[in-house]
């Protein structure tokens, strides 16, 4: 079993002023190893030097690259969301994105879709039909592929009228 000695990222400068982009590295590197008690130890590392705000901004920078990188490493986090909470929580994030989309096209929360139990989203035909699209112009590439891995993951995304 890995130790998280055997990671060199371990074993940073603390001086060092690309110390974010190597916490993001680091990250990526624990979050593909698919291995929880890593994942742990990453989460107690990093609050020793980082705010939770960036903890969580180096989580969501890590899986973005996760995504576009190695699908079956996403699958993981995304199946495994749990282990990363309370420091990001991955379906706060896909609600986050939905309504990016949906309000940035005039939709309105409540009147044109609504979340129900965290992971589901009922709402108008429109609303379905453009969050089945697989370019989402209000984000980038990224996150683009997350939100669709997301979709398939662990969004459930149905139509209904909301009245």
């Amino acid at each position: 079993m890995a130790v998280i000695n055997d990671y060199p990222f371990f074993k940073l400068n603390p001086s060092s002023k690309d110390n974010y982009q190597l916490h993001i590295d680091l990250s990526v590197q624990i979050l593909k190893s698919q291995n929880q008690a890593l994942v742990v130890h990453l989460k107690n590392f990093l609050v020793y030097l980082v705010s939770p705000l960036e903890i969580e901004k180096i989580f969501q920078s890590a899986i973005e690259q996760i995504a576009l990188a190695d699908e079956q490493s996403c699958r993981w986090i995304l199946q495994n969301r749990d282990y990363l909470l309370p420091e990001i929580d991955l379906i706060e994030i896909a609600q986050q994105m939905i309504k990016i989309i949906l309000e940035k096209q005039g939709f309105i929360i409540g009147q044109d879709f609504q979340f129900h139990n965290r992971t589901q989203l009922s709402g108008c035909p429109y609303v379905i039909k453009q969050l089945s699209l697989n370019e989402q112009s209000e984000l980038t590439e990224s996150q683009n592929k997350l939100f669709n891995l997301m979709k398939e993951e662990f969004l459930l995304i149905e139509p209904t009228n909301i009245t």
